[in-house]
């Protein structure tokens, strides 16, 4: 199974990948750091089966368009296409409308960015309903945030 990243990108993309049998590519940007879309849409075989992409990527602060990022899920049906907009609240820019579309999209947003939560770990994962599924089979049932372990009654 291939994972394919553009690169520079959030780190713990690879740390997740490499937790399972996924092999990690990454699509290294020119050194003006835009968005590889080209180099992307060239690297995608019949073996890929998960697209990463902060949209805005971070650190690079460079951006997929909507276009592309529709291309590439289009491109890679047989990919989960995972589109992080952790950033949307400065970037204005979404496919979350396109999930009745796509059958192979998941949008992840977090709202600890523009709302200063990042110790809540509040956010969203959204795709279809067979997708997320799929997915809920394999997140840890244990997840925990700052708050419920301040409410947590100390023994």
């Amino acid at each position: 199974m291939k994972c394919f990243c553009p690169v520079p990108t959030y780190t713990m993309y690879e740390v997740y990948a490499s937790s399972t049998d996924a092999c990690v590519v990454s699509i290294q940007a020119a050194v003006d750091l835009q968005f590889p879309f080209e180099r992307l849409l060239a690297a995608i075989t019949p073996r890929t089966k998960i697209i990463a992409i902060a949209n805005p990527n971070s650190p690079s602060g460079s951006e997929a368009t909507r276009s592309q990022l529709i291309e590439l899920a289009r491109r890679a049906p047989q990919a989960v296409l995972l589109v992080d907009e952790a950033y949307f609240h400065f970037h204005g820019e979404s496919v979350i409308d396109q999930l009745d579309a796509l059958s192979n999209l998941v949008v992840a947003r977090t709202f600890s960015k523009a709302y200063g939560l990042a110790g809540l770990r509040l956010g969203l994962l959204a795709g279809q309903v067979g997708l997320m599924q799929w997915i809920r089979r394999v997140l840890s049932p244990y997840s925990v945030n700052s708050l419920a372990l301040a409410c947590y009654p100390p023994r």
